[in-house]
């Protein structure tokens, strides 16, 4: 079943789900700075990390809203 969400929806949506991304990535980052011993997961392992920032995003859609 398709459900159209309306953007005050969607942008609360993205308010919730960034709030909790940062929130896990809080801890997640504390326990590793708790484990004294680090643990190599590989020669060439790679972390890549996305930090998107709401306000820009709406401020964006607040400028091609105007066009």
């Amino acid at each position: 079943m398709l459900k159209r969400f309306s953007n005050e929806q969607l942008e609360k949506l993205l308010l919730h789900t960034v709030g909790i991304n940062s929130v896990l990535t809080e801890v997640l980052l504390e326990q590793a700075e708790r484990e004294k011993e680090a643990e190599v997961i590989g020669i060439n392992a790679h972390i890549d990390i996305l930090v998107i920032d709401p306000a820009s995003l709406l401020r964006k859609e607040a400028k091609e809203a105007k066009k």
